[in-house]
């Protein structure tokens, strides 16, 4: 029984509305997703302070999974390993096959936890996944994995989204009118003891500093979202959010390179001066083989 039958597992399934389609021909590479990942701190036996992941999840054009670590595996720092692989591994199938994965902060935050995961255990199994890292600036800009399948091989790819598109999602959001917006969540308040929390929600000092003070407290008027606050489901919603967000920004992105740049291929470059210059030579250069 693969992964995705089995009926304790809590995974979103669902199906991209009509407004998730961008305008784009069948010419563009739909064959491209987002992923992200959250995070709290622990400390090890030794009182060190490090981060470990609780929920992860991916978004393609066709399908959204997220996960939650303790529907899966022990909360501790081997289950948090587990999850990570769990999570990689179903990226890694036929049908996501070349597929490449944007990570918005991908080189200064998310692969500085499953890069690492992966390379311990390959350790111990013969080196399962191959890991074919690309660097600049002593960051990794694309990490791409690779896998035996049946005699053959599959491989994904994950990139850094802030390469091409600099900024923080919220203002991204704005500046390209998505219908989905980076949700707020309380970081602060979760830990290792409180993962399956429900109660009062969290003060709003849990929450980062540019939280909109007047919605909060406009929110805590009563009701199940006040005092039924739970953090499994609300740490997946605002995970969802983040997806559909990054989701939503980069399919505007690909649409404008695609339709008003003469069919600029967002996923055949790494960087937006890696946009620049394909352009200049497939465009502007004419018959010159150097520019001036």
């Amino acid at each position: 029984m693969s992964w995705g039958e089995n009926k304790n597992q809590i995974i979103k399934r669902k199906p991209m509305s009509n407004r998730m389609t961008p305008r784009i021909t069948a010419q563009s590479n739909p064959n491209w997703g987002v992923f992200d990942l959250e995070t709290f701190t622990d400390k090890n036996l030794e009182g060190k302070l490090y981060s470990r992941v609780y929920a992860l999840g991916f978004l393609t054009k066709s399908e959204k999974i997220t996960f939650y670590l303790t529907y899966f595996f022990s909360n501790n720092r081997e289950g948090s390993h587990k999850l990570v692989l769990h999570c990689i591994d179903q990226m890694l199938e036929p049908k996501f096959n070349k597929f490449m994965f944007y990570v918005h902060n991908l080189g200064k935050f998310d692969v500085i936890f499953f890069h690492k995961v992966l390379i311990d255990y390959n350790k111990n199994v013969e080196n399962k996944y191959k890991l074919e890292p690309l660097y600049r600036d002593n960051k990794i800009i694309r990490l791409t994995i690779k896998i035996k399948w049946n005699k053959k091989h599959i491989q994904i790819s994950f990139v850094d989204s802030m390469n091409l598109l600099e900024g923080s999602l919220d203002k991204l959001s704005i500046d390209y009118q998505v219908t989905t917006s980076k949700g707020v969540f309380p970081y602060l308040f979760v830990n290792k003891y409180n993962l399956n929390y429900i109660g009062p929600r969290p003060h709003i000092s849990y929450y980062n500093e540019d939280i909109d003070k007047i919605e909060y407290y406009k929110n805590l008027s009563g009701g199940e979202a006040t005092y039924n606050w739970n953090l499994r489901e609300e740490c997946l919603k605002y995970l969802d959010k983040d997806l559909q967000s990054l989701f939503e920004i980069l399919s505007k992105f690909q649409e404008t390179l695609w339709i008003d740049h003469q069919n600029l291929e967002m996923t055949q470059h790494l960087t937006l001066s890696g946009v620049a210059k394909t352009k200049f030579l497939k465009y502007y250069l004419k018959n010159s083989k150097n520019p001036p």
